[in-house]
């Protein structure tokens, strides 16, 4: 795949969206894994810049939190959180933004009601990701996983959805109106 430099330069962006986004962060009760605002920059990363582009930039993102700097939750980095109890969430990233980003390419219409059906399968495969990592790397079982790390975030991520169909919808009208995406 030949990138532009346009589409090099929004990659760079949403890496960086997602990273900020990460670090606003809340712990709640029952489950290891904190609320954040990653899923929304995933999200939005699918809806703006489509699949490829936007399963880049989450590429891209976990692969320089591998490497050392810190853009996961709480400043964290290295390949240890990969392979800890969050590493199923962070790998489903780019799999959410490439599923998201094709359902989203073969709608015919492009409105926020639209989208909702698209960001809810990404979440479903963020959902199942994750939880079967989290009950490999903690030895429970899958009922267990679901209860901890999926059952408590579905408020959360219900108002994210909302959110990013809307914003994403204005976004991303708006960069075409003004020929700043393609």
């Amino acid at each position: 795949m030949k990138l532009s430099t346009k589409q090099m330069i929004v990659i760079g962006l949403f890496t960086a969206i997602t990273a900020i986004f990460s670090q606003i962060s809340l712990k709640i009760p029952l489950s290891p894994v904190p609320v954040t605002l990653q899923t929304l920059a995933v999200f939005l990363s699918a809806i703006i810049l489509g699949s490829k582009c936007g399963m880049l930039s989450q590429i891209v993102y976990i692969l320089i939190g591998a490497a050392g700097v810190p853009v996961f939750s709480n400043f964290e980095s290295g390949i240890g959180v990969l392979f800890g109890y969050k590493g199923g969430f962070l790998i489903s990233f780019p799999i959410m933004a490439y599923v998201m980003g094709l359902i989203l390419e073969k709608r015919k219409r492009f409105t926020p009601f639209a989208i909702v059906p698209a960001l809810t399968a990404g979440m479903a495969v963020c959902y199942t990701i994750g939880a079967f990592w989290l009950a490999l790397v903690l030895k429970t079982s899958a009922v267990k996983a679901v209860t901890a790390a999926v059952i408590p975030f579905i408020p959360f991520d219900l108002v994210k959805i909302i959110i990013a169909a809307i914003l994403g919808y204005q976004v991303r009208n708006s960069l075409i109106k003004t020929n700043l995406l393609a």
